[in-house]
This record gives C-alpha cells, sequence and structure tokens, in this order.
C-alpha cells in the first residue's frame, strides 16, 4: 500500500504501514543530508545548500501532513468505536 502526504489514511491502513510511510519519509531526509554541500562538475562548483534546506523542508511538510492525517483518521475511528460501543451498551 502506498500513501501519499495528501491522502487521508484508509482504515484498513495498519500501524505497521504508517511506521513504514514514515520511515520512507525519514530515508529522503538521509539521502538529502548525504549530498554533499559543493559538488564540482568540470570547471563548475555547485552550492547544493539551498537545494538541500529546500528539499529538507520539503520532506518535513509531508511527514507534518502524513501525520495531520494519520490524527485525522485516527480521532474518526475512535469516535467511530465510542459510538458502536454506546449503541451497543443500549441494546
Amino acid at each position: 500500500m502506498h500513501i501519499v502526504a495528501g491522502d487521508a489514511p484508509t482504515t484498513d491502513t495498519s500501524t505497521q504501514d504508517f511506521e513504514a510511510e514514515l520511515k520512507k519519509y525519514n530515508a529522503v531526509e538521509q539521502r538529502i543530508g548525504d549530498v554533499p554541500a559543493v559538488r564540482n562538475i568540470g570547471a563548475l562548483s555547485l552550492e547544493t545548500q539551498p537545494l538541500k534546506a529546500a528539499l529538507r523542508s520539503e520532506a518535513a511538510s509531508w511527514k507534518a501532513q502524513f501525520a495531520r492525517n494519520l490524527h485525522k483518521q485516527s480521532a474518526e475511528d475512535l469516535r467511530v468505536r465510542h459510538f458502536i460501543r454506546a449503541t451497543i451498551k443500549q441494546d
């Protein structure tokens, strides 16, 4: 299952799926950090810090959005479970 930062998690998503997705985001951040600060290509010398900072910011935004979606879905699941328990107790 592939979860995109903007997508709401589905109810069949397990904790392992969420953890795997967060690990992907962490791996992206790690790969960004592994890029050298200066990249020499022939006579050209490129400073990568501004690009790395922008990419890190974007990766952090992905993780934050994913966490918001997870929180929203979890809160909804809890409301449904509470409703079901309340309904069963009435019977």
